[in-house]
C-alpha cells in the first residue's frame, strides 16, 4: 500500500482496528481524523454525517 505523508495505510482486512473498533469510535476517526500527528485528515466538512456512517458499515464489513 502506497504511504500518505510518510504514513503507511491501514489494512482494513486483517480485523486490527486500530482507531476504534465501535462503530461510533470508527464513525469518529472518519470525521474527526487521526492523530496526534493526523495521518489521516477529518472528512468532517467533506462528506454529510450519512457518508460517513455508510463509510463505517463498509469498511465493517472488509475485517475478518
Amino acid at each position: 500500500m502506497a504511504a500518505y505523508n510518510g504514513a503507511q495505510a491501514a489494512d482494513l482486512t486483517d480485523g486490527i482496528w486500530q482507531h476504534g473498533s465501535s462503530d461510533g469510535e470508527i464513525y469518529v476517526s472518519i470525521r474527526d481524523g487521526i492523530g496526534p500527528e493526523f495521518v489521516m485528515d477529518s472528512w468532517r466538512d467533506k462528506i454529510t454525517d450519512e457518508e460517513i456512517w455508510n463509510l463505517v458499515n463498509y469498511i465493517k464489513t472488509l475485517g475478518s
